[in-house]
């Protein structure tokens, strides 16, 4: 039986003025408002396409780039994906919308929060393209991080991440008419986190989707990226050259590692029962 090939679009230089210098820019489109981007979107869909990945840069870059990412439009500037996708949910019904996160600067409780709202407004179709962006650190007053510990950070995210996810699944949600009420606190998970990057309080004040958890997609390349894309990910972009051996390598780099992380808890599971 032939496989099913799912497409997805990635909507490179995030959203804004890119196109500026172009011969298309005389169009005269307002890229400041949502129109621009709603149409695409739907004709994405139209398409046949099922998700769009919507690349994000918080920042600008070091003083000494801003002339050469500004004069033309290319680095910036652009909107905030997370809150452009609401618009784009509103536009379309089925395309899935993976706005890019960065787990260098986001709180994860924050985005968590977030995530799970944007999740049950859009019928489950939200991701979140997850980065471990180190230059926006300085605008947030935290220290940038070496590229593996960065990925190292990004993985205790996750794991705070989907805990807060979850700090619901022990039968909290009752909604009972009959006793009148809705929910047993004492069912909650109110756990703490005390990790090397993040110390963390649940639960999350949010109810899980019915949909399940959001996608996570990963763009890292370098073999850290890959592991962390296997343990952590259900979607890697293949970024590599559009050679198939190349393609194929790639694949069963991200495979092997996400086969390592499944072993690595099987027997971590037998080894506490």
């Amino acid at each position: 039986m032939a496989r099913r090939q799912h497409l997805g679009w990635f909507l490179s230089r995030g959203f804004g003025p890119q196109g500026w210098g172009h011969p298309y820019r005389e169009w005269n489109h307002d890229w400041t408002g949502p129109e621009l981007y709603q149409q695409s979107a739907r004709e994405l869909e139209q398409a046949g396409f099922e998700l769009i990945v919507m690349e994000d840069a918080v920042s600008l870059g070091s003083p000494e780039t801003l002339d050469l990412r500004v004069r033309g439009a290319y680095g910036g500037p652009k909107h905030d994906p997370l809150l452009l996708a609401p618009w784009l949910f509103a536009a379309t019904s089925r395309i899935g919308l993976v706005p890019t996160v960065n787990a260098g600067i986001t709180p994860p409780y924050l985005a968590a929060r977030q995530a799970q709202t944007l999740q049950h407004l859009s019928a489950g179709r939200f991701g979140i393209n997850l980065v471990t962006d180190v230059g926006s650190a300085r605008h947030v007053g935290l220290a940038p991080l070496p590229h593996d510990g960065a990925y190292d950070r990004a993985d205790e995210w996750m794991e705070v991440v989907r805990r807060l996810w979850h700090s619901w699944d022990g039968g909290a949600l009752v909604e009972d008419p009959a006793t009148d009420r809705f929910a047993d606190g004492s069912r909650l998970d109110a756990f703490q986190h005390r990790g090397a990057h993040f110390s963390v309080d649940g639960p999350l004040n949010a109810v899980p989707s019915a949909f399940g958890d959001p996608v996570i997609v990963s763009p890292g390349g370098s073999p850290r990226g890959l592991s962390f894309a296997g343990t952590q990910s259900d979607v890697q972009l293949g970024l590599a050259p559009l050679e198939p051996a190349e393609l194929l390598a790639y694949r069963a780099n991200v495979l092997d590692a996400a086969a390592r992380t499944a072993a690595d808890r099987a027997a971590s599971g037998s080894c506490s029962s």
